[in-house]
C-alpha cells in the first residue's frame, strides 16, 4: 500500500510540473507560485475542517512548521523559476532527485534503516531517475539561461528533499493532515510577503495559466496527502523512493503533447525506474 500511494503522489507531482511550467511560461513565475500556494492552502483548510483535524491545534508546534515553510517557499520560488525559463524534460526529470536528499536525511538523521532488498530497489530507482535526467547532448547544449534553470533546479532538490522528510517525520504525531497543512499555510505567508516586496502581489492574468495553477494547488496537496498516508505505513525512505518515478509524466507529455523526442538514455532511465519500483513493492 505505500508503494501504490508513493506512486500516486508521483502521479499528483508529475502533473503539477507540467501544469506549472504551463502556467509560468505565459507570465511572470511569481505569480503562478502565489495563486499555486493559496490555491494548496485553502484547498487544504477546506479538507482539515472537514475532517476535523484543525481541532487537534497545537501552538507549540508552529516555530518548527515556520522554519519548514520558509524551505518550502524557497524552493518553490526556485523550482517554478526554473519551469519558466528551462525546459521541463530536463528540469523536472533533476527536480526527482529531491527523493535522493530525503533518503539521505532520513538514514543519516532520522535514524531510518532499510534492509538489503529495499536498498537495493531503492539503488534501482534512483539510477533510472539519473537516467532518465541524463539528457547530456541537451544540458552541453545549453546556454546561460538554461544553465541557470539548472542552478535553481539544484537548489530545490536540495531543500525540497529537507522540506519533504520534515514533513513526513511528524506525521506520526499529528496524522496525514496537520503536517502538510502548517507546512503549506507558513509557506504561503512567506510567498506573499516576497511577493508584496518584490511588487508582484498578483495572481496570473491568464484564464488558461489561472486554470493551471489552480488545478496544480490542488494536485500538490492531494499528494502530498498520499504521502504522508504512505509514510504511516511503511519508512520514509520507502514512500519517497516510490515517489520519485514523478519526472515521468512530464517526460511523457513532452512526447504526446510537445513532441518532445526522449534519448536512448532517457527511455532506458524509465523503464528502470519502473523495475525498481516493481521490486521496491515485492520487497517492502
Amino acid at each position: 500500500m505505500a508503494v501504490a500511494l508513493g506512486l500516486l503522489t508521483a502521479l499528483c507531482w508529475g502533473t503539477v510540473d507540467v501544469l506549472a511550467a504551463t502556467a509560468a511560461r505565459r507570465g511572470s513565475s511569481f505569480p503562478v507560485v502565489l495563486g499555486f500556494q493559496l490555491t494548496s492552502a485553502l484547498f487544504l483548510v477546506v479538507l482539515a475542517a472537514a475532517t476535523g483535524a484543525l481541532g487537534d491545534t497545537d501552538a507549540g508546534d508552529m516555530p518548527f512548521f515556520v522554519a519548514l515553510g520558509l524551505l518550502g517557499a524557497t524552493g518553490y520560488v526556485a523550482f517554478y523559476r526554473a519551469l519558466s525559463i528551462g525546459p521541463i524534460s530536463v528540469v523536472s526529470p533533476i527536480g526527482s532527485g529531491y527523493a535522493a536528499v530525503t533518503v539521505i536525511f532520513a538514514v543519516l538523521l532520522a535514524g531510518e534503516r532499510l534492509s538489503r532488498a529495499e536498498a537495493c530497489a531503492v539503488v534501482v530507482v534512483f539510477a533510472g531517475v539519473a537516467l532518465a535526467a541524463a539528457d547530456v547532448r541537451r544540458i552541453r547544449q545549453a546556454g546561460h539561461v538554461q544553465a541557470r534553470a539548472i542552478a535553481l533546479t539544484l537548489l530545490a532538490v536540495a531543500v525540497f528533499g529537507a522540506y519533504v522528510l520534515g514533513i513526513a517525520e511528524r506525521v506520526d504525531e499529528l496524522g496525514w493532515l496537520l503536517p502538510v497543512l502548517y507546512a503549506r499555510i507558513a509557506a504561503t505567508g512567506f510567498v506573499v510577503a516576497a511577493a508584496a516586496g518584490l511588487g508582484e502581489l498578483r495572481l496570473p492574468r491568464s484564464a488558461i495559466a489561472l486554470l493551471a495553477v489552480t488545478a496544480a494547488g490542488v494536485l500538490d496537496a492531494l499528494g502530498y496527502v498520499a504521502f504522508n498516508l504512505g509514510a504511516r505505513e511503511a519508512d520514509t525512505s520507502v514512500v519517497v523512493t516510490a515517489s520519485a518515478p514523478y519526472a515521468v509524466v512530464p517526460i511523457a507529455a513532452g512526447v504526446l503533447l510537445f513532441r518532445e523526442r526522449p534519448t536512448v538514455s532517457q527511455w532506458t532511465g524509465i523503464a528502470t525506474v519502473v523495475t525498481g519500483v516493481v521490486l521496491l513493492g515485492l520487497v517492502s
